[in-house]
């Protein structure tokens, strides 16, 4: 699979996954994560937080707010909002990512020990 490089060739790939397995499926919901991603390290984090807001609402409702792909998402809008000085909403969501993290993969996996190391940089910074 090629990984898009440029904010249309994102869009496109959303537009692929869309009309093939539709809005809601996780492959679908994971290409418009990929986009907000890109968006943010472009420095459009308006763009970003909007995109990331709507990809957590539909995950936390697809998936369940336990899922990884929901965790990743509320950190990733966390990161987001912490870039963009929304601070108090951006620890809350890094605390419950981590909270997460911690019940449903263990103190111990990177991707805890990630959300870990934010929440502290943020607590510290505050």
């Amino acid at each position: 699979m090629i990984r898009p490089k440029t904010e249309q060739e994102h869009k496109s790939a959303i537009a692929e996954f869309t009309r093939t397995l539709g809005s809601e499926h996780p492959s679908t919901l994971s290409a418009r994560n990929n986009l907000a991603n890109y968006l943010f390290s472009t420095g459009k984090h308006a763009h970003a937080e909007k995109e990331h807001r709507s990809v957590l609402a539909l995950r936390e409702r697809v998936l369940g707010s336990e899922d990884s792909a929901t965790l990743s998402s509320a950190f990733n809008l966390a990161a987001t909002l912490w870039e963009t000085r929304k601070d108090d909403e951006a620890l809350k969501l890094g605390r419950t990512s981590l909270t997460g993290r911690i019940k449903t993969l263990g103190d111990d996996h990177p991707e805890t020990k990630a959300a870990r190391r934010f929440v502290e940089a943020m607590e510290a910074m505050l």
